[in-house]
């Protein structure tokens, strides 16, 4: 698992929502094993809202959107601007979640991780997290961006609220 552990959690969350560049020294990254946990342990955040984030179910849980398709346990784009995979994770509005997930198999664009309006850009292979604090829709969208097509594939997606 990898473990993030951030100090000053309300400027960290500020910042990412603002999609401002921090410190290094803000950030304290413990390596263990193969997940981003922000904070000390599991216990401060709460379930997995997400059904399926493995894909291992297909589209159980899913809603896909013009570009997408889930072939083999991963959820693949092809570039096609503006697509999303979504999903109603019941999200409550004014309330913080961490949001994780892997980028893979990843050829150019990028992948908005989020909302319409506040969202994280992911444009290269490996692990990502982003702290979000909901807006009104309980949906996580994944989106392929509206000028830069998002080609490539998506896995380990995760959404927790920090307690």
């Amino acid at each position: 698992m990898i473990v993030a552990k951030i100090e000053g959690v309300e400027k960290v969350i500020k910042a990412l929502n603002d999609n401002t560049v921090l410190p290094a020294e803000v950030l304290k990254l413990d390596v263990v094993g193969s997940q981003f946990v922000i904070g000390g342990s599991r216990e401060m955040y709460g379930e997995d809202l997400i059904v399926n984030g493995r894909f291992e179910e297909g589209v159980l849980g899913w809603s896909l959107g013009d570009g997408w398709a889930i072939p083999a346990e991963t959820a693949d784009c092809d570039g096609t601007v503006g697509g999303s995979v979504y999903q109603d994770v019941g999200a409550i509005e004014g309330r913080n979640y961490l949001i994780e997930g892997l980028s893979l198999n990843y050829i150019s664009g990028i992948l908005q991780v989020g909302g319409s309006v506040n969202f994280l850009s992911v444009s290269a292979d490996g692990l990502f997290y982003y702290v979000r604090q909901w807006t009104s829709d309980p949906i996580l969208y994944l989106r392929s961006n509206d000028t830069q097509g998002f080609l490539g594939s998506i896995d380990n997606i995760s959404v927790r609220e920090v307690l």
